[in-house]
């Protein structure tokens, strides 16, 4: 029989007796694989179709609608009125002044002399020199080159700066080529400077023989070839009274006299302060000069002079024509400066030491109008875009426009420039609200004339025609 019983226990040990390790392993899958891609959006297009009823309706009304619009050609409601502007002030804003440091330590004393613009309106060409000479000039002079394009321009050093050991009286950019630009001279000489030119600036200087100057060059400018289009000759006026025309030759690097003439009226030959070449299209040979003796004249080149000059031998016998073809009503001073109209050839506008303002008509003997200033005037210029607006500069330092649609004798804009005299101004041609002015002090400001005096006003051309060309 089977019965219940405890015993000791029975261990039974396992025959492994091997020590386990533990190993991690990688497993490699495929590399993920990111994929945009975007739908293309829905494109509309609205397509309007005209039915017969629309054009039924054109047809019936276009005859009286264009009748009411013949009707308002003839209307004078408007006649007179001016779009009123944002920019209502009348004042100037001055963007820069520029004054050159360097050239103010060589002749401390300097004033800015003249003034000119580029072509492309995006630089200011400036002199510096001495306008009171005792005697022959043993000054040094500077010619400086200002850009207003440059988002910081220097306030005090310039692009381009060039001596001479005569001062510098006349400047005049060419009218195309925006690096180029004709310099007059003390001594009687001229220079062709070409900005471009990076070997040498200095392109030409005038011969020295028996035609050319021998006082101080006045003014030069560029007049357009009587038969050459795009060509341009360099005419130049000096205090000997002679008046020359220039042939350029840019290949040998010279100038040829091609026409020369002096002031005269009777047996007076007379001291050129200005020449100013009309735009009479097809005759660029007409132009108006003034006098020291305070005379203005229409004046002439004659083609029979029209000979280049090669040699000293054929200089001293080139026949000396009188330019004087008319004399008009002369100022009681030297004439400081002479403007042609850019909108009528036989309108010009002087100014004078006498302390006057003159408008005439070339073909006229008195002046149409005539306006007395404060103090003597240095310089007075028409502006490019408005017919019957200009500028003067004064010895007393204030920049003053007149408005002749608004005021016949006083100007309608005033600003003292803080100098105690303005000599030379110049109107950008490019950007007519720019305007340039040089003080004694040998500064260069750089002003923007707002909108409400740039703007051309209505019937502003038939009012010019009217007052200056009966």
């Amino acid at each position: 029989m089977f019965h219940d019983s405890a015993g000791d226990s029975i261990n039974i040990n396992s025959l492994e007796d091997e020590q386990r390790y533990v190993r991690d392993s990688l497993v490699q899958t495929d590399q993920r694989q990111f994929v945009s891609r975007s739908t293309a959006p829905v494109r509309r297009k609205v397509v309007e179709t005209q039915t017969d009823a629309d054009v039924a309706f054109l047809k019936k009304v276009e005859p009286k609608l264009m009748d009411v619009l013949d009707e308002n050609l003839a209307l004078r409601a408007f006649d007179g009125y001016e779009l009123q502007k944002y920019d209502e002030d009348d004042s100037l804003r001055c963007l820069h002044t520029f004054q050159s440091t360097n050239v103010l330590q060589i002749i401390p004393k300097a004033a800015i002399t003249s003034l000119s613009w580029n072509s492309s309106g995006s630089l200011v060409a400036a002199t510096y020199g001495y306008t009171e000479h005792d005697d022959w000039c043993k000054h040094k002079s500077f010619l400086t080159l200002w850009s207003v394009d440059r988002t910081k321009p220097s306030q005090h050093k310039s692009e381009f700066t060039f001596e001479s050991s005569s001062c510098f009286t006349a400047i005049h950019f060419h009218p195309l080529r925006p690096g180029m630009l004709a310099c007059g001279l003390f001594s009687g000489d001229i220079r062709i400077y070409d900005t471009a030119n990076d070997q040498d600036c200095l392109l030409i200087t005038s011969s020295v023989d028996d035609a050319s100057h021998k006082e101080p060059i006045s003014q030069v400018a560029w007049v357009p070839h009587p038969s050459k289009h795009g060509v341009f000759n360099l005419v130049s006026s000096a205090q000997d009274g002679k008046i020359l025309v220039w042939q350029i030759d840019e290949r040998n690097r010279a100038m040829h006299i091609c026409a020369c003439s002096v002031l005269t009226i009777g047996n007076a030959s007379m001291k050129s302060a200005g020449v100013s070449s009309d735009v009479e299209i097809g005759d660029p040979s007409i132009f108006t000069a003034g006098s020291e003796n305070g005379g203005v004249f229409r004046c002439s080149f004659d083609d029979s002079a029209a000979k280049i000059i090669h040699s000293h031998a054929a200089a001293a016998g080139l026949e000396v024509h009188s330019a004087a073809q008319f004399a008009m009503e002369a100022h009681l001073g030297p004439v400081t400066s002479v403007d042609a109209s850019q909108f009528h050839r036989n309108v010009v506008l002087t100014s004078s030491s006498d302390a006057t303002i003159r408008i005439y008509n070339t073909l006229q003997y008195s002046p149409y109008l005539t306006i007395q200033t404060p103090a003597p005037v240095h310089m007075a210029a028409w502006c490019p875009c408005r017919p019957m607006f200009f500028a003067t500069a004064s010895s007393s330092g204030h920049l003053n426009f007149y408005d002749l649609c608004k005021n016949k004798v006083e100007p309608v804009s005033a600003v003292d420039v803080k100098s105690k005299d303005l000599f030379c101004l110049a109107f950008n041609s490019k950007r007519p609200q720019i305007l340039a002015t040089g003080s004694k002090t040998g500064s260069i400001q750089i002003w923007q004339i707002s909108d409400s005096l740039i703007s051309t006003n209505a019937n502003e051309q038939e009012e010019f025609f009217s007052l200056f060309c009966k």
